[in-house]
Formats: C-alpha cells, structure tokens, sequence
C-alpha cells in the first residue's frame, strides 16, 4: 500500500532474526515504519522452549487483534508470503520437515483473516487445504 507498510513488512524479520534492532529501525526510517515493525514482531524470550514457543505464538495473535487494521493486515500478507513459500523448501533441507507444524500454526491466523479481509482468508485457508 506504502513505502512505509512495505518497509516494515521487510525490516521486522531482520528484528526477529538479526540483530538490528527497533532504535535503528526508528533512527533509519522513522517512527511510523518503527510502529509497525512493533505491531508484526513476535518478541522471543531467550532459551524459548518449544512448548513455550507454541503458547507464545497463540498469544502474539490474540494481541495482533487487538491491533489496529493496518498491523492485522501486513501481519496476514507476510503469514501468505511465508506459506507461498513453503514449495521452494527443498525435502533434504531442515525447514521442510517443520512445514506440517507451519500449517497448523496458520490455522491460528484464520479466524483473524476471516475478521479482517475474506480474500486473504480464502487465500491462506487454502494453504492448509494442500498437502493434508
């Protein structure tokens, strides 16, 4: 939609798995940009244990509903873009065994995705559909 959403869309997987962190986010592209960087980050304690991880991650969607429109949506388009993805995984590669666990953590995403854009709701809901 605008540079800013598709900054952060970008820069918030550099935040979760780099080290930049949101003061540079802030200082290179500004506030708005730093807000919504905010809004898509999944905040991941250190030594997170899976089980940890799975009620953390059903935890960061209940509080992107209570995020404005704008998160929800960019947080919805980069969960597609990560299943649109899992194809290219190839089957020696580490990731492609964690696929059916990524398709059951979508199924998450859908009631959100069905509140907030019905395409993008059919979209990924088909992404679960594949492979089951």
């Amino acid at each position: 939609k605008d540079a800013d959403s598709v900054c952060a869309l970008l820069l918030h997987d550099v935040v979760e798995d780099g080290s930049l962190g949101y003061q540079d986010i802030r200082e290179d592209f500004g506030p708005q940009v730093e807000r919504l960087v905010k809004g898509l980050t999944r905040e991941r304690p250190d030594n997170e244990t899976e089980e940890q991880k799975k009620k953390n991650k059903i935890e960061h969607i209940k509080e992107l509903s209570q995020e404005g429109r704008e998160i929800q949506l960019l947080k919805l388009c980069d969960v597609l873009d990560n299943a649109r993805s899992w194809k290219y995984i190839p089957n020696d590669n580490p990731n492609f065994k964690k696929i059916p666990r990524w398709k059951n953590e979508l199924k998450n995403y859908l009631p959100l995705a069905k509140k907030v854009n019905s395409k993008l709701f059919l979209m990924l809901q088909k992404y679960i559909k594949v492979g089951e």
